[in-house]
């Protein structure tokens, strides 16, 4: 619902103006780094608290301090370095070209924007991290149920107050976003007293100096895509401004058309650690060969209904808006290449549920801020909008078949030790006899 919610506001914003889809593009990786960190702290958060689950009552007001401290350090950066960062996305050089009154406007917009999103680091951070703890803590139902409110929420305000031909619809969505965020994040401390589960008489610090690996792995694995996004806006803002409103509606259209893989990506990793540290290898590959086979046969058909109603997902999300072209060659390349996609969003996850947390990170690096990036750029510099997308579409198919090939040669290695065993055994028999 939440990625719905997404579609939906990039899609609002496209009906309003260019010029608004334009500028919440150049702020596109800021809002998608934040809710990656608020992930990144809510997974860390609930691996600590399952592993101690005799000292679960000490280690949550631990976490909750450890995240005061870190979104702390966070929002003193962003609050002294927005000059900086919108000298990087060449911000400056789109505002240039409005006169007085609409340059007045868009910094007026822009401020407005900036101090509601740095206001709402915090809640959203809670949000994620009271919704992990309540299922750390066994009430998994609750946990949903909150977050289903939560979601549902903004998307009930985006549909039922927002005005989408407001002059200050950017500010008005950064507001919404901090009044329901702090709503629901003061409701999940309320619950939280209430239930007593939190004793800030009980301090465990030594907690937040545990599995810093697994922590850089969650970090970077949910930065990664906004890293990977502010690299291509820091280029493409400098030779056209359609790529960054495009990129608003583009990347949030794709991970809504990843649903399913993502939600692999929840789901998955636990059967899979589960299955291999029980040494039921054979179990883990049958189960991982029946994803691959759904994830081969849903994301082929997202693709192939994508081509043939792309003038109609068009029409939806963007019908008169100067970013089209960009959007038309995205749906015109990119989701062929979405299993290839689905296998780099779900092997990192895998990975590191079976302890191979350097081969999760060099699956990441590799794709996000290699491939994409150089391939992305390179077609742009050969072959504009069209070069990008299929440049985008060769990253991911590369770092698809580097994947499937080392799962093979995994699998190869594992029979041939297998047969081994096997014949070892037979000649042990036959010399017993």
């Amino acid at each position: 619902m939440l990625l719905l919610f997404d579609v939906l506001e990039s899609s609002l914003i496209a009906s309003h103006s260019d010029n608004s889809l334009s500028l919440f593009g150049y702020f596109l990786p800021l809002v998608i780094s934040m809710n990656a960190i608020a992930i990144a702290i809510a997974v860390r958060s609930n691996i600590i608290l399952v592993k101690e689950q005799q000292h679960q009552k000490s280690f949550i007001p631990t976490l909750f301090i450890f995240t005061l401290f870190v979104t702390s350090v966070l929002l003193v950066t962003l609050y002294f370095g927005q000059d900086y960062y919108s000298a990087l996305v060449n911000l400056n050089a789109w505002l240039s070209q409005f006169n007085k009154g609409e340059l007045a406007h868009y910094q007026s917009e822009i401020a407005i924007f900036y101090e509601y999103k740095i206001a709402s680091f915090l809640p959203l951070v809670l949000v994620w991290q009271s919704s992990s703890v309540m299922r750390a803590l066994g009430r998994c139902h609750l946990s949903a149920i909150y977050l289903l409110a939560w979601m549902a929420s903004k998307t009930l305000l985006l549909l039922l107050i927002i005005d989408s031909k407001s002059l200050t619809l950017i500010s008005d969505l950064a507001q919404l976003h901090f009044v329901v965020d702090s709503c629901f994040a003061l409701f999940a401390m309320l619950i939280f007293i209430v239930y007593k589960r939190i004793d800030f008489k009980i301090i465990c610090l030594k907690t937040l100096f545990k599995d810093k690996r697994l922590s850089l792995l969650l970090t970077l694995q949910q930065l990664a895509p906004a890293l990977s996004l502010f690299i291509l806006t820091i280029f493409l803002s400098r030779i056209g401004t359609e790529y960054v409103g495009a990129f608003a509606i583009i990347f949030r259209l794709e991970m809504l058309l990843l649903v399913l893989p993502m939600a692999f990506t929840a789901a998955l990793p636990a059967v899979i650690g589960i299955n291999y540290w029980a040494k039921q290898i054979k179990r883990c590959k049958t189960l991982i060969n029946h994803v691959l086979i759904s994830l081969v046969v849903i994301q082929s058909l997202i693709g192939i209904l994508l081509l043939v109603f792309k003038s109609d997902v068009l029409f939806f999300l963007c019908p008169d808006c100067e970013q089209k072209r960009v959007i038309l060659n995205y749906l015109s390349y990119v989701p062929f290449t979405y299993f290839f996609l689905a296998i780099a969003l779900l092997a990192p996850s895998c990975l590191n549920a079976i302890g191979y947390v350097s081969d999760a990170i060099k699956v990441i690096v590799i794709h996000r801020l290699v491939l994409v990036p150089l391939l992305g750029l390179g077609g742009v510099y050969f072959a504009g909008s069209q070069g990008l997308f299929i440049g985008l579409s060769l990253a991911h198919g590369f770092v698809g078949f580097y994947v499937l090939y080392k799962y093979k040669k995994q699998e190869s290695i594992g029979l041939r030790e297998q047969h081994k065993k096997g014949i070892t055994a037979i000649k042990q028999g036959s010399a017993i006899n």
